[in-house]
């Protein structure tokens, strides 16, 4: 061993991980005290200190190719007492110098704190509210949710997550209140009422599956507080003792009135005629189903308010919208195609553009065939067109893949489920429709076709 004096080489930059494209940010700093005249007969001196950080980094590199960023981010930011990936680091580093022939005294090995550790001190900077409203099935009344959470932390095992879904916390507000509306679903409201043990259970629900979302979504660690469930009206009902008095008045909640329910009102901009009404019924359902509230120009009959501030109103009130712009062709009578479609799309989209409010609202454009828009409306290339070819099950499935794609929410039914779903409340309608007393044949209205869509999910849960 030729004597040399100490010196230390240093390190730093990212790492590729086990998962192609996921890298960490390290630090590593090697303290020497001599190397081997071999070693120094080879390299010239000023060349030494740049082959040695170069087989550092070689080193470092071939190590952390092996590791998973769960692993690592675990090892080095948890509270808990180092091991594993530092010490594995350190002997593989003084192993790879050591068979060169240098003196290795200490291996330090630190992560940097990379832009992943300063998003993570910014969410957990302060509370942030929530709010949702539940609808009761079951009686005239709602149920009022609101609370605050605050980011804690990265779960041990959850660094993965929260390193590939990169979101604030209006993002995260938004996507717990979408998660907590379409698991909570309809609550008996007059159980809930009546019984302590079921507020107190209902509240562990609520903090519980606020919880375990967010770990399982985005591998954070929360605590929610201040949660607050106040019960509300909409309407006096008419008789408290009769089974259907909830649908004696109007049940189709008026998402306008309460900006917690934006985030889950979808505008529907669809032909109404006889024609389609099959594939408005399927559409309605799913929206339904999936905890969602629909919202369309048929919802409100007023003669004194003008069409257009109506649609500017249901579409400002709502975060999703579904624009059927299959009903293009000329009509019999004027020989002239309908541009009603098209022109609430555009209002739709000069929203989104204009107001800070209306910056996440998702569309999902339906035609007939996929592409066939550039013929008629090409200043929308570029969105992603879904064709349902006049199918009521495609449809379905299409809002379904769309909502479950926008909100990130994992406890919705598959496609096909839901399509069976909508065929049993098909073959059940009669019976409902004799049960809440509507019209026996032809088609519902809007009002009354919901009504009888939430009165059969309501059974059906």
């Amino acid at each position: 061993m030729q004597e040399v004096s100490a010196f230390a080489i240093e390190w730093s930059g990212a790492l590729e991980t086990s998962v192609p494209g996921l890298t960490v940010d390290l630090q590593v700093v090697v303290s020497i005290a001599g190397v081997s005249a071999a070693l120094l007969q080879a390299s010239r001196p000023e060349r030494l200190q740049p082959l040695l950080k170069l087989e550092l980094q070689e080193a470092a590199a071939a190590h952390l190719k092996l590791i998973h960023p769960v692993r690592f981010y675990r090892d080095f930011y948890n509270n808990s007492e180092r091991s594993g990936v530092e010490s594995e680091l350190v002997e593989r580093i003084r192993g790879r110098l050591g068979n060169l022939g240098v003196v290795v005294t200490n291996v330090i090995a630190k992560p940097l704190e990379p832009p992943l550790v300063t998003r993570l001190r910014l969410l957990q900077g302060k509370p942030t509210r929530f709010g949702l409203a539940i609808y009761s099935i079951h009686t005239n009344s709602m149920l009022d949710v609101s609370g605050s959470f605050q980011v804690e932390g990265v779960h041990a095992d959850g660094w993965y997550l929260f390193q590939t879904h990169q979101r604030d916390l209006d993002d995260i507000r938004s996507l717990l209140e979408d998660h907590l509306t379409a698991t909570l679903g309809a609550v008996r409201l007059e159980t809930f009422i009546t019984d302590l043990r079921t507020q107190a259970l209902f509240r562990e629900k609520v903090t519980s599956v606020a919880e375990e979302f967010l770990r399982s979504e985005l591998g954070l660690r929360i605590d929610i507080s201040r949660l607050l469930v106040a019960i509300r009206d909409k309407s006096p009902a008419t008789d408290a003792d009769s089974r259907h008095s909830s649908f004696n008045s109007r049940t189709v909640p008026d998402a306008a009135t309460d900006e917690s329910n934006y985030n889950k009102s979808v505008f529907i901009n669809c032909p109404f005629d006889s024609t389609y009404a099959p594939m408005f019924e399927g559409i309605l359902f799913a929206i339904y189903s999936l905890g969602f509230q629909p919202r369309c120009a048929l919802e409100r009959f007023d003669s004194g308010e003008g069409r257009l501030p109506k649609l500017i109103a249901l579409i400002d009130a709502s975060r999703f919208s579904i624009h059927d712009l299959s009903r293009t062709e000329l009509d019999d009578v004027n020989q002239l195609p309908r541009f009603n479609m098209p022109f609430e799309l555009g209002l739709d989209m000069a929203l989104k553009s204009s107001r800070n409010k209306h910056r996440r609202k998702s569309f999902l454009i339906f035609d007939s065939e996929r592409y066939r828009y550039q013929k008629y409306i090409s200043d929308i290339a570029g969105h992603d067109i879904a064709s349902h070819h006049d199918d009521p099950g495609t449809a379905i499935k299409e809002v379904r893949n769309w909502l479950r794609a926008a909100t990130n929410l994992t406890s919705m039914p598959g496609g096909d489920a839901l399509v069976e779903r909508h065929r049993i409340f098909a073959n059940d309608l009669p019976r409902v429709r004799s049960e809440l007393g509507l019209d026996k044949h032809g088609n519902l209205s809007f009002p009354d076709l919901s009504q009888a869509m939430l009165f059969w999910l309501r059974e059906a849960s």
